[in-house]
């Protein structure tokens, strides 16, 4: 703001002359925020659409159901950052613990694609692995676990072929999954969505383990590969 004097006739004429520069400035500013907001928006937008490390893949969604019983389903926990994190038997991931052998991890920053969030499990760390998390259940109720599956592919040739999952409940057999991964790349894992009721005769406590199992011993480090696992009650 400028403020100007001077004298006419005698008299002392005070006029001031302000210059809106500021105001000017806060109004354009308020307006240029819209444009601002509209641009990172749209920045956002490009950025979800050009992310293909997650997303649909196969016919699996990858959608948790909210009512699910299990904890870390999607297996963000640990965080791999960029990277992956072995896990052997007897350590914990948040509410799974690994039963034997080893798992590992996977972040989709490797170029691998998870089929939830951000990262996946392969049931094979350096060798064939299980996990498994207990919950609490209604003795004689009926339950359904729900995941998406696929086989880690890489490693060249060592990594192609049938990656083999068992799924377990209370030690009872539930299911057996069998993937080939014979041409599949990872950059598109081609997630296959599961899922397999629980028997009202199966649920016999107040609490029940639900167990992930490879059979792939012979497939080394790539294994079979396992994402947002649930488990929810059935009316």
């Amino acid at each position: 703001m400028k403020v100007y004097v001077f004298s006419r006739n005698g008299l002392l004429v005070l006029l001031i002359t302000v210059l809106s520069i500021a105001l000017a400035g806060f109004f354009i500013g308020c307006g240029g925020g819209d444009d601002d907001d509209d641009d990172d928006a749209a920045s956002d937008d490009d950025a979800v659409g050009d992310d293909d490390t997650t997303g649909p893949d196969g016919d699996c969604d990858g959608i948790i159901p909210t009512n699910t019983l299990l904890t870390n389903g999607g297996f963000e926990r640990p965080d791999a950052e960029l990277s992956t994190i072995l896990l052997e038997a007897g350590e914990e991931m948040d509410g799974w613990i690994v039963a034997e052998g080893n798992v590992e991890t996977v972040s989709s920053n490797t170029g691998t694609k998870s089929a939830e969030g951000h990262q996946w499990l392969d049931v094979n760390g350096s060798m064939a692995g299980a996990i498994y998390q207990d919950v609490t259940t209604e003795p004689g109720a009926e339950y359904e676990v729900l995941f998406c599956v696929s086989g880690n592919p890489g490693g060249g040739s060592e990594g192609q072929g049938p990656k083999v999952l068992q799924v377990l409940w209370d030690g009872e057999f539930v299911a057996e999954i069998e993937v080939d991964t014979t041409g599949r790349e990872a950059t598109k894992m081609d997630w296959e969505a599961e899922k397999y009721k629980i028997p009202a005769d199966l649920v016999t406590g107040e609490t029940s383990r639900l167990e992930l199992r490879s059979l792939s011993d012979d497939q080394g480090a790539y294994g079979p590969a396992v994402d947002a696992v649930a488990l929810v009650p059935l009316p």
